[in-house]
């Protein structure tokens, strides 16, 4: 796993006695078959574009460089030329068709090298992530495009692949994917399309989750663009239907397409909703490892995402206790995360859609299903349902996973019958509603009775987390554990200090680490507290664009240490634009 490398500098080196020398006077004091840089084939991986060297020196005639039987995308920085002939910046990169695609690329002289050097260019490089049942290999992307000088010259087409070795550790788990890494010119403006590697046939892997391995600023700009083609209207690519969305949701052949939150896999169970034969469940049990983020789940095509069209989510599910396998009741009104040690956490589940857009540096969790009952009549199948409508933020995602989680640890979540269904389109887009219908507890109960009588120009969304302290309301305490939403909300100016004190009582922490927030913004003036208490990073696709700054924390269960985020705009306009 790449994302935030670095890289690694190679800087004021003097190198020699590599390889043999041309003179024989010399010979001994050099070692055969030796080179200054050398990559082999062992350990294939994503060659990092921010390797750099500078003020290296190859004091005689050392071999320098030998890039044959090595992974085809090796790029290496020559950061003030000192390594190179003639004295030139630029990269040193693989002599294949896989990287190099400026044209200003050369072949070394030496063929032996298996190397080519790209002078006074900028290479930046972008992951793409693809489903994971994608055999290493099986899918090539091809890259054709332009530079960002004044000639717009074409680049020399490339042709990448997921050419790592080693096995997916779990391939089946929802953060596991098949990565091609694209290394290009800075600037540029490029298309792709994915082909299948053994017939050349064009294919969409239903998502393409894009994401710079390194960052701006490294040499040069992000790309000007890059567009893969989706093949909503090709001849080559059956008639696209989207009006269901989730694909094999009732399970009776495999338990293909479907992914699991955490890493307790999944089982392809006897017996499912109504009579039928199967059903799929994601193990829970506490003494694995589980908790409240151990789910089901799966990707869905990213061309049915469309703006302003509503979505329902229907499914059965069936919660058994991960020991006894006896059934489980939920109440609705503990829905949501609290802590996983606690006994009488007994916690509904619900659905989630993630939309994920790494380059825009946008992530979205909207709530799309919950469960409609109490499951406490002894009814083994119980009904999930919700109502999704799709904005241009979630229409700009490179990836839609939709999953089923939230039931505390030692509750094993069965799912059968699962369905997302397109139902119709609105008129009016603008008329789109920018929040999510939830039918969370939050969004269908009334403010509780033992709200504060007090003439507050503050309204809380639930009074067991908020507390309004001090004289005039000058200080709010938040009280929350990991995964409760609270919100905050007035309509009214403030004059002088507010403080807002955030103190998170329990923090439960999983492998991908969670991230609590404290986020100001400016709502739409008809909004009610409870249309703004949504789900963690729920801010994002709603008010974005009016979002003032906000504080996160970042838990890692692997460190002895946890960071902070914090993030002001300088400015922001009101919603009205004055």
């Amino acid at each position: 796993h790449l994302f935030g490398a670095t890289g690694t500098s190679l800087v004021n080196v003097t190198f020699s006695g590599f390889g043999s020398s041309s003179s024989s006077s010399s010979a001994s004091a050099y070692c055969p078959g030796s080179t200054v840089l050398h990559v082999n084939s062992d350990g294939i991986m994503y060659f990092d574009t921010r390797n750099r060297i500078e003020q290296v020196v190859v004091g005689d005639d050392s071999t320098k460089i030998d890039l044959c039987n090595s992974e085809p995308q090796v790029a290496i920085r020559d950061i003030d030329g000192s390594f190179s002939d003639g004295g030139t910046p630029g990269f040193i990169i693989s002599n294949t068709n896989a990287i190099k695609a400026h044209p200003d690329c050369y072949a070394l002289d030496n063929a032996e090298t298996c190397a080519a050097f790209c002078p006074n260019t900028c290479l930046r490089s972008m992951t793409v992530s693809v489903p994971s049942y994608y055999e290493r290999g099986a899918l090539t992307l091809e890259v054709t495009g332009a530079l960002a000088d004044t000639d717009g010259r074409a680049i020399t087409p490339i042709r990448v692949k997921d050419f790592q070795t080693k096995h997916i550790k779990l391939p089946r788990k929802e953060s596991s994917h098949g990565r091609l890494f694209v290394t290009l010119p800075a600037g540029g403006h490029y298309t792709a399309r994915f082909l299948l590697t053994e017939s050349g046939t064009p294919v969409w892997p239903l998502y393409a989750n894009l994401q710079y391995e390194d960052t701006e600023g490294n040499c040069g700009p992000d790309f000007g663009s890059f567009a893969i083609d989706e093949l909503e209207s090709s001849h080559q690519q059956p008639q696209l239907q989207c009006d269901q969305l989730v694909q094999n949701g009732d399970f009776e052949t495999s338990d293909d397409f479907w992914w699991h939150v955490g890493n307790l896999g999944l089982v392809h169970a006897d017996g499912g909703a109504n009579g039928s034969m199967k059903s799929l469940m994601a193990p829970n049990a506490i003494a694995n490892g589980g908790g409240q983020w151990v789910g089901v789940g799966q990707y869905l095509d990213t061309r049915c995402i469309e703006e302003g069209y509503t979505y329902t989510l229907s499914a059965k599910i069936k919660l058994t206790n991960s020991v006894t396998n006896a059934l489980v009741q939920c109440n609705l009104n503990d829905a949501g995360y609290s802590s996983s040690s606690d006994p009488n956490n007994n916690s509904c589940p619900g659905a989630t859609l993630r939309f994920v857009n790494n380059v825009d540096g946008v992530t979205s969790w909207p709530n799309v299903g919950t469960m409609q009952v109490d499951i406490s009549s002894g009814e083994e199948w119980n009904t999930m349902e919700g109502i999704f409508v799709a904005t241009a933020e979630n229409v700009a995602a490179h990836a839609a996973f939709l999953y089923v989680s939230g039931s505390p640890a030692d509750v094993d979540i069965t799912v059968d019958d699962v369905s997302f269904t397109r139902v119709v389109t609105n008129t009016d887009i603008s008329d789109a509603p920018s929040f999510v219908p939830s039918l969370t507890p939050s969004a269908i109960t009334d403010v509780p009775s033992d709200m504060p009588s007090i003439n507050s120009p503050f309204d809380a969304s639930n009074t067991e987390s908020i507390q309004f302290l001090g004289n005039d309301d000058d200080s709010i305490r938040l009280v929350t554990n990991s995964g409760k939403d609270s919100t905050v909300l007035t309509k009214m100016a403030h004059i002088g200090d507010l403080d807002m004190i955030v103190h998170f009582e329990d923090r439960f922490v999983s492998d991908s680490g969670y991230q609590p927030q404290l986020v100001l913004f400016f709502a739409p003036e008809t909004a009610s507290v409870d249309d703004l208490t949504t789900n963690d990073n729920g801010f994002e696709p709603y008010f974005e664009s009016t979002v003032v700054a906000w504080m996160r924390e970042k838990i890692f269960c692997c460190m002895d240490h946890t960071w902070f985020t914090v993030k002001a705009r300088s400015a922001v306009a009101p919603p009205d634009g004055t």
